[in-house]
């Protein structure tokens, strides 16, 4: 048993080492993973944590403000349940048709900065799933490194939580914990910037819906929490027209790479209204218009006041 973990911890040293990887160096630390640049172009990728972060914007929100007045673009790739296979995003064809559109759509966009968060869905495999995983973890790291070498931000994935009926998510969290493991290093062997949860004390009430999915209160204060004073900067009231702003681009855009009835429009069937096509382009100047939005609102120069609790 002992030799069987032996090799397979080797096998995952090897496959998480990357073919190329900058020398740290002591004296020049790496750039905080909230800080952006003016003129930074965001895309956000993973699983059903990321689609939702979409839905509840704070994240984006936090970002926004913490480089403030900066001019940053964001665009929320997630996709619920997806892997680092992009099985979901495959519509009728086949897993690696799903990886396809995924890379097709981060070379579209071109990224200067990825938050890339996957693991949960993944973890589910266990043990006998690591060597597969970290595998094409890395594959997809030096796929989306050679679009433009963009800067990549790693978001560890986080735990189940107890406390809900029925649900105990001590066996799950045990082989999250691997997964866990084998991002971080891979992410540290990378020199890539890592967010992770494992520091943070315990909240005092449940952050979910369900012990795996959490609501925009869960964002909102894990979020906080992990980046502590960072949403300090406009007002309350201007933070929350932000977020309301981010909210409503986030939507337009997700009819712009999500379109309805897409098998009409790019897939099989687009000989009977393929026509149509032409329009999901008319989103564009909506969600450059919204960002110009929040731009304004960022530009003001308003004293700080950090939000308390849920806001709307």
């Amino acid at each position: 048993m002992r030799a069987g973990c032996g090799i397979i911890a080797a096998l995952l040293f090897l496959l998480a080492a990357p073919l190329y990887a900058e020398e740290k160096n002591p004296e020049k630390p790496a750039k905080p993973w909230h800080e952006l640049a003016d003129g930074d172009r965001v895309v956000f990728i993973g699983g059903t944590f990321i689609e939702r972060e979409g839905n509840y914007g704070w994240l984006e929100t936090l970002l926004t403000v913490a480089n403030a007045p900066k001019k940053v673009t964001f665009r929320n790739l997630g996709w619920s349940g997806d892997t680092v296979w992009g099985e979901s995003r495959a519509y009728f064809g086949k897993p690696p048709e799903g990886y396809k559109n995924l890379l097709a759509l981060v070379t579209e966009l071109k990224p200067t900065v990825i938050y890339l968060n996957y693991g949960n869905n993944e973890a589910h495999a266990g043990e006998a799933g690591l060597v597969d995983f970290t595998k094409q973890y890395n594959k997809l790291l030096d796929d989306l490194t050679k679009i433009g070498n963009p800067r990549i931000i790693v978001i560890a994935p986080l735990p189940y939580e107890a406390g809900f009926s029925g649900f105990d998510p001590a066996e799950y969290n045990k082989k999250l914990e691997q997964y866990q493991n084998v991002i971080k290093q891979t992410a540290e062997g990378r020199n890539l910037g890592f967010i992770t949860w494992a520091d943070l004390e315990p909240f005092p009430n449940t952050l979910t819906i369900d012990g795996q999915h959490y609501d925009s209160k869960g964002y909102y204060l894990m979020w906080q929490r992990r980046c502590d004073n960072l949403l300090a900067g406009p007002t309350k009231e201007e933070i929350n027209k932000i977020k309301e702003l981010v909210l409503a681009k986030n939507e337009l855009f997700f009819h712009r790479w999500r379109p309805a009835n897409t098998t009409y429009l790019t897939g099989f069937r687009k000989h009977e209204q393929g026509q149509n096509a032409k329009e999901i382009a008319q989103f564009d100047p909506l969600v450059a218009a919204k960002e110009e939005e929040i731009w304004k609102v960022i530009a003001t120069k308003s004293e700080a006041t950090k939000p308390s609790g849920e806001q709307k």
